[in-house]
This record gives C-alpha cells, structure tokens and sequence, in this order.
C-alpha cells in the first residue's frame, strides 16, 4: 500500500505545484514556457502511469492484482478466482495505458 500512497502523493504534489504556478503565472500558448510548463505538469503523470503499470506485471507474476474496487482497494488472486483476476488485470491496463496513451498523444499532437 505504501507504493501507492507514493505514487498518489506524487500526483498530488504535481497537481497541486501546478495549480500554485498557475494561480501567480498564466503563460499564452504557444510560448517556449507555455510547452515547458505543459511538459513539467505532464511528465510526472507519465511517469506514474509507467510505474504503475511495471508495479502490475510484479503483482502479475505473484499470481494477484491490486485494483480499484467500487468503494476500497481489492485482491485478485489467480488461484482463488482467475476469472476476477483475469478482469482486474484487465481493467488495472485500461486505468493506467489509456490516460497514457492520451496524454502523449495530446503532447505529440500540440507541437
């Protein structure tokens, strides 16, 4: 769980950095800043997208998967319910490549 923790403080640490550089300083677009601060804000939610997806091919090869369930944090195991696990292991790949997948495409597409 701590693994988590981290990565969601890292998130918020970036987000919030953000929101306090943007609240004093509002670059134009277009502007050499504009595309530094795009990258900074972008580049630490990549990187936990990545993480989390190497920390789900460890869970993987232990035989569980940690994944968001309606309220808590839930354990698929494949020896007590592979079909559950099969859709955790699913489901934790759509959470983490999607928003990924998104955000280097909105990257590569504004420059």
């Amino acid at each position: 769980m701590r693994y988590y923790k981290s990565l969601c403080s890292i998130i918020a640490i970036d987000v919030a950095l953000f929101f306090l550089v943007s609240l004093f300083y509002r670059p134009l677009p277009g502007t050499t800043t504009f595309m530094w601060m795009k990258y900074l804000f972008f580049t630490p939610l990549i990187v936990v997208s990545v993480l989390q997806v190497v920390g789900l091919l460890l869970n993987v090869m232990r035989g569980h998967v940690n994944t968001i369930g309606v309220t808590r944090f839930v354990v698929y195991r494949y020896d007590t319910s592979p079909l559950l696990f099969g859709f955790g292991v699913a489901w934790e790949l759509l959470l983490w490549t999607l928003p990924m997948y998104l955000i280097l495409e909105f990257l590569a597409g504004s420059r």
